[in-house]
């Protein structure tokens, strides 16, 4: 087995480190569910990237496994972690922190990247009586009640990572 695949074999495909997050009552950095990248498809109980094999040509925001460990981008027990990252909450674990966690999302303005008809299922599913749009500002995307801008917007900096020019092997994250 090459060192390539056995690195590929340690990725859970829990597609944690391509959703966006908000911060917990408890100061963790919650993922939040369908808010992520738009290369990000679920296929059952896992994630797969649509991209992989082009992912730093066509997603360039996207960080080698390398990268993102320090940064504390993958999931707090992802076999990649080096230490603190991403906490994924689900139930009512989950549930009991979505109004913090909405409140957050609806003061950001999001990367264009951002899948936001996930995450607009999501919020139907979550609050069927609102009618919710996404709608594009300051460069990338809001999320808010339809006709009801947020009061103030806090704008994402993304910032693409420098990449040598010969990376051979990449993992999936």
């Amino acid at each position: 087995m090459s060192e390539e695949m056995s690195e590929e074999s340690k990725c859970e495909r829990c597609g944690v480190s391509c959703h966006f997050t908000a911060q917990s009552t408890a100061q963790q950095q919650v993922a939040v569910w369908g808010l992520h990248c738009k290369f990000l498809r679920r296929l059952g109980e896992k994630s797969e990237c649509s991209v992989y094999a082009d992912r730093f040509e066509e997603a360039p925001w996207c960080h080698h496994s390398s990268e993102a460990a320090p940064k504390g981008m993958l999931r707090s027990d992802c076999p990649y972690s080096e230490g603190p990252g991403k906490t994924a909450l689900r139930g009512a674990d989950y549930d009991a922190q979505w109004p913090l966690l909405l409140a957050q999302v609806r003061h950001q303005v999001w990367p264009a990247w951002a899948d936001a008809k996930d995450f607009l299922s999501e919020l139907a599913a979550r609050d069927p009586g609102t009618q919710w749009e996404c709608v594009e500002r300051e460069g990338g995307l809001v999320f808010q009640p339809e006709g009801q801008p947020p009061p103030f917007l806090i704008v994402m900096q993304t910032a693409e990572p420098e990449r040598p020019a010969t990376e051979e092997t990449h993992e999936r994250v």
